[in-house]
């Protein structure tokens, strides 16, 4: 696990400003995505991911690891000695509570020694754990707190109820510890959605309120705050979320955008989504970055909230993202996953217009119609007018950019099983 300093407010910062600079290489490689993603669509018994969608999960939770050591204790810094030539030097701890793994051996008041050496202070706390049972074998210490110790120490042990453990969770969010408010956070963000939606009635919408309106919150955490509001249905939620939404319109890392666009249509229905493709998908359009978010908020609904639109409302508004070079290629990805057969014939005539985009986006576009075309040819039931004119096409397209088609057909046609000897 690394040190609670690297996930502090200015390092989070530091690493969503690094990924921001990286958003045209992600844009080249989303053919790999493509590839997955059109498997699923050749698959459709591939279950969807189950947990919070619009949470990347960053690192295991301080009760996972817990669960899988045999010791854990809180530790302080006592002394250490410093490394000469080959040797590492040491550092010495003293033990001063322990959590789990009493009866292996380890008592309060002992001390341990573990190298190599590592700087620090009389009576800097640090977490350690380790596996064994007559010799213990540590973990390298992470920098810790009293006030986490206690919040991992009272944590509902893993045989609790989903329920019990994320309600835990919600009294922590962003606490004033950044350990225990990053840990919280990624308890929830490692929940599924169902276990999530299910805290509905336990949300503080207060304190949510607060979060989201913070503007030091790290943003990669603003995608769960985003959704757990919208759920909440706080008074005033929708308001605040759309100031949140529409701020920074030239934005192109959009860290967390999708959640908060995601609650705000929880709340706002068919209504806010017209707002937002108006705001979004209007002339002039904004960033790929803040597309790319919008059509990640309207996936969920289809895969999470199914009550909450019309099937074809959902389609109607991927289909818009068709119109913009950097955004057609993940608009295919989806249609050919819905099963969307209807844009096969504007495809094919995006394939080639040479008016759309550079030479190079219509490549990529024309790799992910490949995909949507052999997702087509599987379709099931068979639909034999659907099939015969999803070959046809492949065909004109292994005519016209055979590099293109056998780099696709390579990737993404189902192979045969290999016949056992």
């Amino acid at each position: 696990m690394p040190p609670a300093s690297s996930w502090s407010p200015a390092a989070v910062r530091h690493r969503s400003h690094r990924m921001a600079s990286g958003i045209s290489r992600a844009r080249a490689a989303l053919f790999r995505v493509a590839a997955l993603c059109l498997w699923t669509a050749l698959c459709p018994g591939s279950p969807a991911l189950a947990n919070c969608p619009f949470c990347p999960s960053l690192s295991p939770t301080l009760s996972e690891q817990a669960a899988t050591r045999s010791v854990t204790a809180l530790a302080s810094w006592s002394s250490g000695v410093r490394p000469a030539g080959e040797n590492q030097g040491s550092t010495t701890f003293e033990l001063l509570q322990i959590g789990r793994g009493k009866d292996l051996g380890p008592k309060a008041g002992s001390s341990v020694t573990l190298a190599p050496f590592r700087g620090g202070q009389p009576g800097d706390l640090f977490l350690l754990w380790g596996d064994g049972t007559d010799v213990i074998d540590w973990a390298p210490p992470v920098e810790f707190s009293e006030t986490a110790w206690h919040y991992l120490t009272q944590f509902p042990a893993r045989e609790a109820t989903t329920a019990v453990r994320l309600k835990y969770c919600l009294r922590f969010l962003e606490f004033p510890d950044d350990i225990i408010a990053r840990d919280a956070y990624e308890e929830l963000a490692s929940a599924r959605y169902e276990d999530i939606a299910a805290l509905q009635p336990h949300l503080p919408g207060s304190r949510l309120l607060e979060i989201v309106a913070d503007r030091t919150v790290p943003e990669q955490r603003l995608g769960l705050y985003g959704l757990l509001l919208g759920l909440s249905r706080a008074e005033g939620a929708a308001a605040l979320l759309r100031q949140r939404i529409m701020q920074n319109p030239e934005d192109d890392a959009a860290f967390g955008l999708d959640g908060l666009l995601g609650g705000y249509l929880l709340l706002t229905g068919s209504d806010g989504l017209d707002l937002l493709e108006q705001q979004f998908l209007g002339e002039p359009p904004t960033t790929f970055a803040r597309r790319l978010a919008l059509l990640r908020a309207v996936e969920f609904f289809w895969t999470y909230e199914t009550s909450r639109f019309a099937r074809s409302r959902l389609i109607a508004s991927v289909r818009q993202l068709l119109d913009d070079p950097a955004t057609a290629e993940r608009a295919v990805i989806t249609l050919a996953r819905w099963q969307d057969w209807t844009i096969r014939p504007r495809l094919m005539q995006l394939a080639f217009d040479k008016g759309f985009g550079t030479a190079r986006d219509r490549r990529i576009l024309r790799r992910a119609i490949v995909g949507y075309l052999l997702a087509a040819e599987q379709v099931e039931p068979a639909d034999p007018e659907l099939q015969a004119a999803a070959a046809q096409d492949l065909q004109l397209i292994r005519q016209r950019d055979p590099a293109t088609w056998r780099a696709a057909t390579r990737l993404l046609r189902p192979q045969p099983a290999e016949k056992s000897p």
